[in-house]
């Protein structure tokens, strides 16, 4: 298990626009746990019409609601949604013995929204980007409309049923199973940076923070 593998839940906090004097800007998120948050992403973005560059942070990010009004502000294309499958069977069907069946939920081509961010888009991510962000991410991964730095993800999606055992422990089981769009597989596997960046012991305790500063230079 690598350093950092596993990391204790953090609180939800909303998101945090920081702007520079040069035409780029940073929106952090760190959560999509509240509908608010997504408001609040939605209102920075409405805010930077005129920026030519926005890196958006989702490093730590683990996921919440998936963000689909603010995923149309930003893609400028068309794009895929994931294909998916889920049982469709019952006790009483596997009682008597039937064949297993899957229903398939195949992948859909929507057209962007109008009004959309038109700047160029860079998306930070880590080990720790899961559950509602990589669905979040997917489709940009997918038609090229940003690039994307950091570590792979966390491959943990396929909106689980959500079980609260006591004492601490929490159990989820996936129902339904996501795949790319191609039919590759996904969970476990994460969605792969454009730009490998894995953060090390030396960056962790840095003050500075060397993938952002990369994301930097890749905004000139």
């Amino acid at each position: 298990m690598r350093r950092g593998e596993y990391a204790l839940p953090r609180p939800p906090t909303a998101p945090a626009l920081e702007r520079f004097s040069s035409p780029v800007s940073i929106l952090r998120i760190p959560s999509f746990d509240a509908d608010a948050f997504e408001d609040a992403a939605i209102g920075f973005v409405d805010q930077l019409q005129e920026d030519k560059v926005l890196i958006l942070d989702l490093r730590g990010n683990g996921g919440g609601n998936t963000p689909l009004r603010l995923l149309t502000k930003l893609v400028d294309r068309p794009y895929r949604t994931w294909a998916a499958t889920t049982p469709r069977h019952t006790g009483l069907n596997i009682a008597k013995g039937y064949a297993h069946e899957d229903l398939a939920i195949p992948s859909e081509t929507r057209d962007a929204a109008t009004g959309h961010f038109g700047g160029r888009l860079i998306i930070l991510v880590d080990r720790e980007t899961a559950s509602a962000a990589e669905d979040f991410l997917m489709p940009f991964k997918d038609n090229g409309r940003a690039t994307i730095a950091g570590e792979t993800t966390a491959g943990s999606s396929g909106q689980p049923f959500y079980k609260d055992l006591g004492y601490g422990m929490r159990l989820w089981v996936s129902a339904k199973r996501q795949t790319f769009p191609n039919g590759n597989q996904f969970e476990g596997i994460g969605i792969t940076p454009d730009i490998a960046f894995e953060m090390k012991r030396d960056h962790v305790t840095s003050e500075n923070d060397a993938l952002l500063a990369l994301a930097m230079t890749l905004a000139d």
